[in-house]
């Protein structure tokens, strides 16, 4: 009896140590939420500052991933607002002093000499319809220069509205960190080492949905215009849009969106050049496909 005793004492120690490890080591068991909307479909639980991976992850009271910021800017302030998806947003392995966004608010306040705020709006996954609902939801916020950070992905990815998903977007804290080790990140890469039938699929394309993007980039760009923000569209290659020799092969949306920008008269520009010097200067440029480098993103500035 003794010795089973002791052997689960044993293994409760463990259990103990590795959730220890996992929640004030690596910040599991806390991670960003996620709040369905009627009209944005989802965004970034509001007000809340999470540590994971050694990284801080903040957003503020509008979902920005930003510091707070008013509703109408001060005198002499500049003001931008970046839209996009999980590019622009960095996730949870990138610390928020490593934004592009902050990256770019540090270096126009020095330049500038002058009150710089940079709003961060942005959710893994959003293209322009959640884009405009969030802009038609909050408004502008005054801004003096918008920027909307579109990659090939975007034209043909539309709201579902379906169940959010607890692994890619938690909507509450799990019951232990090891648990959330366990179920979000060793479960599903298991999962799709051994083949299972139940791993996650791409679900199948939507019919109308490049109509409904190209509409609401359309409807994106009016509004901002209309509220007096200078608009820049700027294209972020995804990997496979780089040759290893920095040669850009971009997708079809590229030419889509670039003809959009010429529609409305607002400023293009991508980032392929960027990108191409970095690797000739070889720089690591991806974290993964899509994601860039905490040394690209010293690059990859509006």
């Amino acid at each position: 009896m003794k010795k089973y005793v002791v052997g689960g004492a044993v293994i409760l120690a463990g259990l103990v140590g590795v959730e220890c490890v996992c929640r004030w080591g690596l910040g599991l068991g806390s991670p960003p939420l996620s709040v369905a909307h009627p009209t944005i479909e989802y965004m970034f639980k509001p007000n809340t500052t999470y540590k994971r991976f050694g990284r801080v992850v903040k957003f503020n009271r509008y979902g920005m991933r930003s510091d707070a910021i008013a509703p109408r800017r001060a005198a002499h302030e500049l003001r931008i607002l970046v839209l996009g998806d999980s590019v622009p947003n960095g996730g949870s392995l990138t610390d928020q002093a490593e934004l592009a966004t902050e990256i770019v608010k540090r270096d126009l306040t020095a330049r500038l000499s002058r009150p710089v705020v940079v709003g961060n709006i942005s959710a893994g996954t959003w293209s322009p319809p959640n884009l405009l609902a969030y802009i038609e939801v909050f408004g502008t916020f005054d801004a003096t220069v918008a920027v909307i950070i579109l990659n090939g992905e975007d034209l043909d990815d539309v709201p579902t509205f379906a169940p959010l998903n607890p692994r890619t977007h938690p909507t509450r804290k799990p019951l232990t960190a090891t648990g959330e080790l366990v179920s979000r990140y060793l479960w599903p890469r298991l999962a799709g080492l051994l083949d299972q039938t139940d791993s996650e699929e791409l679900p199948p394309p939507v019919v109308g949905a490049r109509a409904q993007c190209v509409a609401a980039l359309d409807a994106l760009v009016d509004r901002l215009r209309a509220d007096g923000c200078q608009v820049v569209m700027m294209y972020h290659p995804f990997r496979h849009e780089m040759s290893t020799d920095g040669t850009f092969v971009p997708d079809e949306a590229f030419g889509v969106i670039r003809s959009i920008a010429a529609q409305h008269g607002v400023s293009f520009r991508s980032l392929d050049g960027r990108y191409s010097l970095a690797l000739r200067h070889g720089s690591a440029l991806y974290r993964d496909g899509q994601h860039p480098t905490a040394e690209v993103r010293q690059r990859d500035r509006p």
